[in-house]
């Protein structure tokens, strides 16, 4: 398995706060399966993204692992104005080891009104948006029109593990089965913070979305397109969107309550 999400490197943000957790979590994700890990620092108001120093810091912690999970550079980008500045003008700066999928991050109560033209924008520019954990979002939970919308535009979905498992609550939970049933979840990460609380382990999701929506699924979301992304090579996303009478969306809203 391979983990896009992951705030695995030591002292960067509020994710592992020293060398010993960093290299517990990667001992963690090992035994669990993971194979690959996109290390995703933070870039928000509290904390200054840097490239160069999120590399120095995957080549600590590989000195001392020995490759085992292999860890690649990314951001966990907030929709900041001067982040969508930042990335429109260097369009490989905050991706995915630095090709073109960049993990973006909503507020957990609200989205831009604006998002489908930063969308836009981040396309002309070579990058595909990866909405980051959209179960999360009590405003998404409540209108999925549009994370379909955005995917049909071209942007990507990724959930957290842990929100598929209930540790984000049942309204999260469900959401993220709504997703998977319309195929509109292309990655499933751990968005891990620590080797207890919030670990990087995918084994049981894994599991659980082979049993309920098959291997062939499973082995796409948590493998070959997490994959793809860090190799920077393109595929097509696969749809089954149901067409919603009118009105569907509040009576839909009220199934995640």
């Amino acid at each position: 398995m391979v983990d896009i999400h992951c705030h695995i490197l030591p002292g960067l943000d509020d994710g592992a706060s020293d060398l010993e957790t960093s290299l517990e979590m990667c001992r963690v994700a090992a035994d669990d399966g993971i194979e690959a890990i996109v290390c995703t620092m933070h870039a928000n108001d509290h904390y200054a993204f840097d490239p160069e120093l999120v590399e120095r810091a995957i080549d600590e912690v590989q000195q001392k692992t020995g490759g085992t999970p292999r860890l690649y550079p990314g951001c966990d980008f907030h929709l900041s104005y001067e982040n969508v500045q930042s990335a429109l003008n260097d369009p490989r700066r905050h991706t995915v080891n630095h090709g073109s999928y960049l993990l973006v991050e909503f507020a957990s109560l609200s989205i831009p009104p604006n998002i489908a033209q930063v969308f836009f924008q981040f396309r002309s520019r070579g990058m595909i948006p990866v909405i980051t954990h959209p179960e999360r979002n009590t405003w998404l939970q409540n209108s999925g029109a549009e994370i379909i919308e955005w995917v049909q535009a071209g942007s990507l979905v990724q959930i957290t593990a842990g929100s598929l498992m209930g540790d984000f609550g049942r309204r999260a939970a469900r959401f993220c089965r709504w997703l998977l049933e319309r195929q509109l979840v292309h990655f499933v990460a751990t968005d891990a913070h620590n080797a207890t609380t919030r670990p990087p382990r995918l084994k049981k999701a894994y599991e659980l979305v082979a049993g309920e929506f098959g291997p062939l699924l499973a082995d796409r979301i948590f493998n070959e397109y997490p994959t793809y992304a860090i190799e920077n090579r393109l595929f097509e996303a696969e749809l089954q969107i149901e067409q919603a009478p009118p009105g569907i969306w509040h009576r839909l809203a009220a199934r995640f309550r």
